[in-house]
């Protein structure tokens, strides 16, 4: 189809947060980055900052138009007058067939076309792995004038994209460009409008444990102020592993108190401490019940925390094991690295990876599109939501049920009752003491 392709653009965005911004909040977050027993914090002089290493994390905006015009054979049904002989349109004659034997009138079939015109105009973000975003999770800022001069100013690295005009164009068309079914082409056309890459800038600060000679990193977004904690394995050449992912709103609002407090611009009480994962029972019973009290989740992608009361207490049990007492929410889009235990109600959203065990004392609500690598365990009801795959095994005090196209690869077992609905699949035994619902076209016998 004919096609238009735009200049690239290149476009710099301009860091909210200034080196001495991002060094103080390096600063107050150093202490949590070497615990011993998950709650004993290092010393802030026995941990030192080495480097900060500028760099800019690469976005891909690629948007365009699909124009479409085509028709449809399609036939009308006339119905005229039980003694009619013969009807003329435009001067064709038609000859009228009898309708139904009961009805007093005859019927006139005309073959023609409709003709239709169809618009579809998008635009998508990527990542630097081509991964399609979220735009909320793109970062708005003002830009730089002369983008490429000032990348040669700074000195700053930046990330490579590894995407070719080719693979911009074949993702785009399989977005938008999409023909209606049985119809006849008349004119196509599709161009690509949009065609950019947004340098968002990112500041690294590595950290030094003076006793153990063990690092630790904190990445900070320079326009957001997001931090991601991670450290850096020696064994897996240099490899940087994400520790947890957190908002640090609160931190930066206490940095903002105290420099206006330095310059006696503003005049504020002292921000609560910010709880972690091994939140204290000194600190917690001093905030209030509506406070919001952001989690450390470990090694979770997506969002940076998960919506759960105030006061829930997260733990890291192990390297590959966390605890949450309460009700769980996890967002859709959510990747979770590791074993889940929950200590009340738990629902999974829509497209979730979980690539380790999820155990919860209450129900379990697994979304559509979800995959857990491991098994699912629950001390009440769980629900398997469509299309969703559980690799390992499922096992219920209460019920369980299994949505449109669910597929459980191991066994199931419940103390309850199983109810297994259309086109669902187990590969392995089941067995529930109240009994078993299957419905019509599912995959067990």
């Amino acid at each position: 189809m004919p096609t238009s392709i735009p200049d690239r653009k290149i476009t710099v965005l301009k860091p909210r947060l200034s080196l001495k911004k991002i060094r103080l909040l390096g600063e107050k977050l150093k202490g949590r980055l070497f615990t011993k027993f998950f709650f004993l914090k290092a010393r802030p002089e026995e941990v030192r900052l080495v480097s900060v290493d500028k760099y800019y994390e690469p976005f891909i905006v690629v948007g365009g138009k699909y124009t479409i015009d085509y028709c449809k054979k399609h036939s009308h049904i006339i119905q005229v007058e039980g003694n009619a002989r013969k009807v003329a349109f435009y001067g064709e004659e038609f000859k009228p067939i009898k309708g139904l034997p009961s009805s007093d009138f005859k019927k006139v079939k005309l073959d023609g076309e409709i003709y239709f015109r169809h618009e579809n105009q998008e635009y998508f973000i990527l990542d630097k792995m081509h991964r399609e975003i979220n735009p909320e999770e793109l970062p708005y800022a003002p830009f730089e004038e002369n983008p490429q001069e000032k990348i040669a100013e700074a000195k700053m690295k930046i990330t490579e994209i590894r995407i070719t005009l080719e693979e911009m164009m074949k993702f785009l068309q399989s977005r938008i460009a999409k023909r209606p079914p049985d119809i006849n082409v008349i004119k196509e056309k599709f161009e690509m409008s949009e065609r950019e890459i947004i340098y968002s800038p990112r500041c690294q600060l590595t950290f030094r444990h003076a006793k153990t000679g063990k690092e630790s990193i904190v990445k900070v977004d320079c326009v957001t102020g997001k931090v991601t904690f991670g450290r850096i394995d020696k064994n897996i050449s240099g490899k940087f592993i994400q520790g947890f992912f957190e908002d640090n709103d609160q931190d930066l609002r206490s940095m903002k108190e105290e420099e206006a407090r330095d310059e006696n611009k503003l005049k504020t009480p002292e921000p609560l401490p910010l709880v972690g994962p091994h939140n204290s029972s000194s600190v917690s019973e001093t905030l209030p019940r509506t406070s919001n009290i952001p989690l450390q989740m470990s090694k979770i992608e997506g969002r940076t925390e998960f919506p759960t009361k105030a006061g829930n207490q997260v733990f890291h049990v192990g390297n590959n094991v966390t605890a949450m007492l309460g009700d769980v929410d996890i967002p859709s889009g959510t990747t979770i690295f590791e074993t889940l235990v929950v200590k009340g109600h738990l629902r999974i959203g829509d497209n979730c990876r979980i690539l380790g065990k999820v155990k919860a004392l209450g129900d379990i609500t697994i979304g559509a599109n979800t995959e857990i690598k491991e098994n699912v365990i629950s001390g009440q009801n769980i629900i398997v939501g469509p299309y969703s795959v559980i690799r390992g095994s499922v096992e219920s005090t209460g019920d369980i049920e299994c949505k449109e196209y669910a597929v459980i690869e191991g066994g199931v077992r419940s103390k309850s009752a199983v109810e297994l609905n259309q086109h669902s699949k187990i590969f392995g035994t089941l067995h529930a003491a109240k009994g078993v619902s299957v419905m019509k076209g599912s995959g067990y016998d």
